[in-house]
């Protein structure tokens, strides 16, 4: 409740002589002030400074008022709407106008309750963001964000109370809330699993053989947070970071193979992504799929086609410049 701290913010003023005064205002009885200061919510925060209309605070403390009224500082601007930034592309950004009629088509939806200025939404988000790039393709899901500063009856309509506040529904119904860890992997798992938290999940390729449409046989080394230093440090490493939900690696797994078959001067392996999401950005991945090679541990970038004879030739290439002997 807001009203308290205001009013203990407003006896410390007092009490301590500073200059300014906390006022109230009912915005439903003086509909033409609350018009007039563009008023769209509650509570709504404006300070005055020598009678006329300075900027609006976002202030929600006893401390904050306090300190705000012993030195009045212009607030920065406000952080802008997810929906206003490039990277969310693929996140729908949901509003009270669309988000029943959005969120009813989809068996398994992640909604994001969120506000621009929350620190933990903003740990969240590139997670988050990353999640709904994986599962793009999968028309099943989807992966949605609402702002609450921007939509506070949809907010108020599904009783949001901290951000950020993720839910899971099926076809608008069955509301699950999430309570894991801000993980890409961790979100997959969730709506995947119908609102079931797990920390792994099968087709996440913890094994050799756990995901049999992305087997690449034993030509091919599966790498890990556990084995990934010790294999690329020494020797000639090829690398494939991918996704299994990635239509594009699942048409390159063959090529990958292929060309893991017929090397004779380094190894072929590859990395799950959505599985070893921390190892992934480690190494720079933006996209699926990525290929890395390591010659001794040092890394080069491949930018080549994405077929088993230009994967050889590279290869071969980095391998006889450097002068390493297998």
């Amino acid at each position: 409740m807001v009203k308290p701290e205001f009013i203990r913010a407003a006896d410390r003023l007092k009490r301590d002589g500073i200059d300014g005064v906390l006022a109230a205002v009912d915005a439903t009885t003086n509909i033409k002030i609350a018009e007039r200061y563009k008023v769209e919510g509650y509570p709504t925060f404006a300070y005055f400074k020598d009678g006329k209309f300075a900027w609006k605070i976002n202030e929600r403390r006893e401390d904050g008022f306090y300190n705000f009224m012993k030195n009045p500082v212009e607030p920065s601007p406000p952080e802008l709407s997810w929906s206003k930034q490039s990277d969310g592309v693929h996140v729908l950004h949901l509003t009270a106008e669309n988000f029943k009629t959005e969120v009813k088509k989809k068996k398994h939806a992640l909604i994001i309750f969120y506000a621009p200025w929350c620190g933990y939404c903003k740990r969240a988000k590139p997670k988050f963001f990353e999640a709904a790039k994986i599962l793009a393709d999968d028309t099943r899901i989807v992966l949605g964000a609402v702002d609450c500063t921007t939509e506070r009856s949809l907010c108020q309509e599904y009783k949001i109370e901290g951000f950020p506040t993720i839910i899971y529904l099926s076809y608008g119904k069955n509301r699950i809330d999430y309570s894991g860890k801000y993980e890409t992997a961790s979100f997959i798992n969730f709506v995947e699993s119908g609102g079931q938290i797990s920390e792994y999940r099968c087709f996440f390729f913890r094994s050799q053989n756990s995901v049999p449409e992305f087997d690449f046989g034993n030509v091919v080394i599966v790498l890990d947070e556990n084995n990934f230093d010790k294999i690329i440090s020494s020797g000639n490493v090829f690398v494939m970071f991918f996704s299994p939900l990635c239509k594009h690696c699942k048409t390159v797994k063959s090529e990958f193979r292929e060309a893991a078959k017929q090397s004779h001067f380094g190894k072929f392996a590859v990395v799950d992504c959505t599985a070893w999401n921390d190892l992934c950005e480690r190494h720079g991945v933006k996209g699926y799929p990525t290929f890395r090679m390591f010659v001794n541990g040092v890394q080069h970038d491949y930018n080549g086609n994405h077929t088993s004879s230009d994967f050889t030739t590279a290869f071969m290439k980095i391998v006889a410049s450097t002068k390493i002997d297998l």
